[in-house]
């Protein structure tokens, strides 16, 4: 009886701890699709913020500052 209830409760524990893992997958992926549009989005607002400060210095004696 003792035995049962022991394999029992490994089986149960397995189970649990394969859920968790399926459920930290999940929110991997999420994660990493967040990840890839903020840097996508990022690359995004680098090309208009380069775009609007060749149109400033071309209208202006205004110089563009050098990357970092």
């Amino acid at each position: 009886m003792f035995f049962n209830k022991s394999k029992q409760d490994s089986q149960c524990a397995f189970q649990d701890g394969q859920q968790k893992i399926a459920h930290l997958q999940a929110d991997i992926w999420r994660l990493s699709r967040e990840i890839r549009t903020l840097y996508e989005t990022l690359n995004e607002t680098q090309g208009i913020c380069t775009v609007l400060m060749d149109r400033l210095a071309s209208d202006s004696n205004v110089t563009r500052p050098k990357p970092r």
